[in-house]
């Protein structure tokens, strides 16, 4: 079976000073920001303006599986 993940690279990481970003804040009247996603198969670049979290479960199964054991 093939595996349905990536594994993550270098990672989650903000680009600083990043052009697309200056030229949407520019645009937009308000600050924008760049971050990128990168793994072994993919890289995810995303400008934006505002960040909100939430958690959305405490199961580790998943990540369990692919990395080591979670408790």
């Amino acid at each position: 079976m093939q595996a349905s993940w990536a594994r993550l690279e270098a990672g989650l990481y903000v680009a600083e000073d990043d052009p697309t970003a200056a030229q949407w804040s520019e645009r937009l009247g308000q600050q924008m920001y760049a971050m990128a996603v990168e793994t072994d198969r993919f890289k995810i670049s995303i400008i934006f303006h505002q960040v909100r979290q939430r958690k959305l479960s405490d199961k580790a199964r998943v990540v369990g599986q692919v990395l080591i054991p979670l408790d």
